[in-house]
């Protein structure tokens, strides 16, 4: 296996590690031997779901999605100057990846894209299994049993949904509407009464109880993670996802109490001391 090259690793460790992200932290504490392999499939996994979060147009959004499809087929990676493929190629973190998870996370990543309404928190959780789901699986390393598969999609559902509402919160004019239809009716929220702000208690519901959803499907793949799998898990990769969960954990259960009040600010040297010491324990 091929070093990242300085140029390579600069560029990913830009795409990776943003300031007050939960990735930047829990990276802090992975162990030197997966760091390279860690930040590869971050920054990787950051321009392909990026997409659906930032660009606005379908169609300019189905295009990038496409090239970056194409980018990863074996043909292409072998040829590809892409500096996060040829980390990603460096570093071997695709070939043992399965295909069929693979295309579904492009399939979700565009289901994202296309602009079409989630109609129901069912659908929402499934599209978070298989884009951040998916994620959390590759970052963890292959040949995982289907008990850690399962612990590990439950913690990408919180993790995506974690990121969704901060998004909701603070972004209200986004494109990207996620908001599912069912939730909408529930509370009587649309789009806009959101943005003229006519519909702040109503949001504050919707947005604790999807938070609470996402604290469920956190502390079952925590669970799942400890009593299955802590031992081999941390020889795989998985230990940094505990300290990754224990921030997310933190960060639910604030926008739990105090919905609009969540942000991405750059987590305090005791609560990152905190969940270094707590996923240690185990």
């Amino acid at each position: 296996m091929a070093a990242i090259s300085s140029s390579d690793r600069s560029y990913c460790e830009k795409l990776a590690c943003i300031p007050g992200s939960v990735f930047s932290t829990s990276y802090r504490f992975a162990k030197p031997s997966i760091r390279d392999s860690l930040l590869s499939s971050r920054a990787l996994v950051n321009e392909i779901r990026g997409i659906p979060f930032t660009v606005s147009d379908p169609a300019v959004a189905m295009a990038k999605i496409a090239w970056w499809r194409n980018e990863l087929v074996p043909r292409s990676i072998s040829v590809s100057q892409h500096p996060v493929v040829r980390a990603v190629r460096n570093t071997g973190v695709l070939e043992s990846q399965d295909q069929d998870d693979l295309n579904d996370y492009f399939v979700a990543i565009s289901n994202l894209s296309s602009g079409e309404p989630v109609t129901s928190v069912d659908q929402l959780t499934q599209l978070a299994e298989r884009v951040e789901g998916f994620e959390v699986l590759f970052e963890s390393g292959a040949g995982v049993s289907n008990s850690k598969r399962t612990a590990l999609a439950a913690i990408g559902v919180a993790g995506f949904l974690n990121r969704m509402l901060h998004d909701m919160c603070c972004s209200l004019c986004a494109e990207n509407w996620w908001l599912p239809l069912d939730i909408q009716a529930k509370y009587g929220i649309t789009l806009g009464t959101a943005r003229k702000g006519s519909a702040d208690e109503e949001l504050k519901g919707a947005v604790k109880e999807l938070s609470r959803l996402a604290l469920d499907s956190l502390h079952m793949g925590m669970t799942g993670l400890q009593e299955k799998a802590a031992d081999s898990a941390r020889s795989q990769g998985v230990h940094h996802l505990m300290i990754r969960s224990r921030i997310i954990d933190k960060r639910l259960t604030n926008l739990n109490a105090k919905p609009h009040h969540h942000n991405l600010r750059t987590a305090r040297i005791s609560e990152v001391y905190t969940a270094w010491r707590q996923a240690v324990r185990g």
